[in-house]
């Protein structure tokens, strides 16, 4: 009954989207140059076996903590900017970590690691990559992200309307919509409390012609998942990518929202 009245709020919402129109450690993030284009992105890689002692990894955030026990709030030892090198000395928590970073949901241990400068300390796994691997990290904030097969978006150069707030029932929908250079961009997101939510991109043309459109939707039931779907129209014929990823925590639970998903994409024949 959970799924049926959740699917029966979230559908209903989207297709009154549609008949509109067509932030572990806080990490100080560096400003990127403005792009108004849409473009491709790729995909995360597979997953690497475990690390092991001497293994050299890199920091991905930037200002990150380096501290003197596994732990949120523990003592600095020292903070480093994204791309500082570092070697893992194999050690990790006995347990894992659920943070969000970048919107992404990380389930990781925290990991000690010595710097160039042969200080040691504790860092979160979600936070650092080992040599040669590669994520997509480019959700940076709700007006400059980059989202896999939908584009990258520095929203703070486009026109903004006023974001719109409506409720009815369980559900609570924001919307606010973005132009630039005959392009449309709306963004609504609707949280139907318990049941999750659903945030849903539509990117137009002057026209009001459909160019890409992203679904992202937080589903409780029948167990946690968060699954991104994203169809381009602006190939012949159409193509629909779709991953997704189970979720440890409802997301009320968790210390952000989750903004994109992992996993390895599948390619969905139109119509399903």
């Amino acid at each position: 009954m959970l799924h049926m009245r959740t699917a029966f709020l979230l559908s209903c919402l989207f297709l009154s989207l549609l008949g509109c129109g067509s932030d572990a450690d806080e990490p100080t993030e560096q400003t990127e140059p403005a792009t108004t284009e849409a473009r491709d992105t790729v995909p995360e890689a597979a997953s690497q076996p475990e690390p092991e002692a001497g293994d050299k990894m890199t920091a991905w955030v930037d200002g990150l903590f380096v501290r003197a026990e596994p732990k949120r709030g523990a003592e600095i030892v020292t903070q480093v900017a994204a791309g500082t090198p570092l070697t893992y000395t194999g050690k990790e928590s006995e347990e894992a970590e659920v943070l969000v970073m970048r919107g992404i949901v990380f389930e990781e241990p925290w990991r000690e690691v010595r710097t160039a400068d042969n200080l040691t300390g504790w860092v979160y796994g979600g936070a650092i990559l080992r040599s040669g691997e590669q994520r997509v990290m480019g959700y940076r904030s709700a007006e400059n992200f980059e989202l896999p097969y939908f584009g990258r978006f520095d929203l703070r150069s486009w026109d903004a309307s006023p974001v719109t707030e409506t409720s009815g029932g369980d559900a609570i929908r924001t919307r606010r919509v973005y132009n630039k250079d005959g392009q449309q961009l709306a963004i609504q997101r609707t949280e139907v409390g318990e049941y999750g939510y659903e945030t849903n991109y539509i990117l137009t043309d002057e026209t009001g012609k459909d160019l890409k459109t992203r679904i992202l939707e937080f589903a409780v039931d029948p167990s946690y998942r968060l699954t991104e779907t994203v169809t381009d129209y602006t190939v012949e014929p159409p193509v629909r990518y779709r991953r997704s990823q189970a979720m440890p925590r409802h997301y009320s639970q968790l210390d952000g929202i989750p903004e994109m998903a992992t996993g390895e994409w599948e390619e969905i024949p139109m119509g399903q």
